[in-house]
């Protein structure tokens, strides 16, 4: 009785083990995507800014959005004028 109950909590164990590093790999994979996020550079008034110097990144409605809080309402032209440019020239390629 004993061995069998230590085999059930063996395999028990082990899918538990299983689950666990599925999440593990979600939550590592969004975080390297938020610090490679984190990263990104833009230019304001000629200076290079980091994307969260100048706004609260945030994400969106699903995984695949992400949502700029830009802290000074002067940049937000100037950040979408640089998406857009950047957009434009990766279709390109």
């Amino acid at each position: 009785m004993a061995e069998q109950y230590s085999i059930q909590a063996e395999t028990l164990m082990k899918a538990a083990v299983e689950d666990y590093l599925e999440i593990i790999k979600t939550v590592q994979a969004s975080n390297a995507n938020m610090a490679v996020i984190k990263a990104v550079k833009v230019t304001i008034n000629g200076k290079p800014r980091r994307l969260v110097d100048i706004g609260d990144l945030r994400t969106g409605e699903n995984e695949n959005k992400l949502q700029v809080l830009v802290f000074n309402t002067d940049h937000i032209e100037l950040l979408v004028d640089q998406i857009r440019s950047h957009n434009q020239s990766s279709n390109r390629c």
